[in-house]
């Protein structure tokens, strides 16, 4: 009987620890953005972003595929970052597939630095890469998942905030 209930206890503590090791994920340079895509494909109900440059094509339309399945897709980005040449191009394919984004605009420079993604109010996709093909080639960037609602209820509320305080196309 002991022996039965070591094994059952061995047997509970190896899911724990593989729960555990599934909750946080992290990626650097090229695999930040086959990472996100990933989880924007995984997603069932909502896509909340904050970001701070948002010019990568591939990016947009993962984001267009989904919302055509219904995810509630919405996006806050930086106004002077989105106005470039290829932040308009980004913008033209969010629109067209009807996605809300909103603009968070400073008086002289850039004042909405973020760069995160909240799905389904329990996964937060958050470092430094922004959604730009200089950050999915060049650049040494990184990208961290966290499967934790309450750290997800927390970016939520910092996206609520940018919202109240931004403006739509």
């Amino acid at each position: 009987m002991h022996k039965k209930a070591v094994f059952t206890s061995l047997i509970f503590l190896l899911f724990i620890v593989s729960l555990e090791a599934q909750q946080t994920e992290v990626y650097f340079n090229e695999k930040c953005e086959a990472a996100l895509k990933v989880k924007i494909h995984r997603a069932k109900k909502e896509i909340r972003i904050a970001i701070f440059s948002f010019t990568r094509y591939s990016i947009a339309f993962a984001l267009e595929k989904v919302h055509k399945r219904g995810v509630d897709v919405q996006v806050i980005v930086d106004k002077n970052q989105a106005d470039g040449p290829y932040g308009q191009k980004v913008l033209k394919i969010l629109k067209k597939a009807r996605i809300p984004v909103s603009f968070v605009e400073g008086k002289d420079k850039s004042s909405m630095h973020h760069k995160f993604a909240v799905i389904d109010e329990s996964t937060v996709l958050t470092g430094s890469y922004n959604y730009t093909t200089s950050a999915s080639t060049r650049h040494d960037e990184n990208l961290l998942i966290l499967d934790d609602k309450k750290i997800a209820m927390q970016y939520l509320k910092e996206w609520q905030r940018l919202k109240k305080m931004s403006k739509e196309d």
